[in-house]
């Protein structure tokens, strides 16, 4: 990133931190600020962004978490019946640095970890409690037990 790009993203960080961020609470700012820039083509709202928050320990080395299935976001709540039709599952995963920070080969190595456990759909979440908190948990859960449920639609996972 050319440093007028980093001027450009600071000034507008900094503008939204002072208006639309100024009362956040629950996930830090730069990683809110974020994911709701990234998820924009979703239109999710507020609540929806900062229950994808799966920061602190045990976090796989991820900050946020989200799933998708034709554009809508799945939570422990939503439940699918098989269409008939490839549904499209959109598995999106946040490791958020600044410019200053970067990514080490262990944060690398974390979510390859990571993303081996979750793709694995012969071990359900629980299996991973001494490794993984309660949110990724659950997120792992939701995911395995959605894409099962349509898995006989043969799923494009993006």
């Amino acid at each position: 990133m050319s440093s007028n790009d980093e001027l450009v993203l600071g000034a507008h960080f900094k503008t939204w931190m002072l208006t639309r961020g100024s009362g956040l609470s629950g996930m830090d700012g730069f990683t809110f600020y974020c994911v709701e820039q990234f998820l924009k083509p979703f239109d999710v709202a507020d609540d929806e962004i900062l229950n994808g928050n799966v920061e602190g320990g045990n976090d796989g080395g991820l900050d946020a978490v989200y799933f998708f299935v034709d554009s809508a976001l799945v939570d422990d709540t939503t439940s699918f019946v098989s269409k008939g039709a490839a549904p499209e599952l959109n598995l999106t995963l946040f490791q958020i640095k600044d410019s200053h920070q970067g990514f080490s080969p262990i944060e690398i190595g974390k979510l390859r970890d990571f993303l081996d456990d979750l793709l694995d759909l012969s071990r359900p979440a629980s299996d991973f409690k001494a490794i993984y908190n309660r949110p990724l948990r659950r997120f792992m859960q939701t995911f395995k037990d959605t894409y099962r449920a349509l898995m006989r639609d043969f799923p494009k996972v993006t």
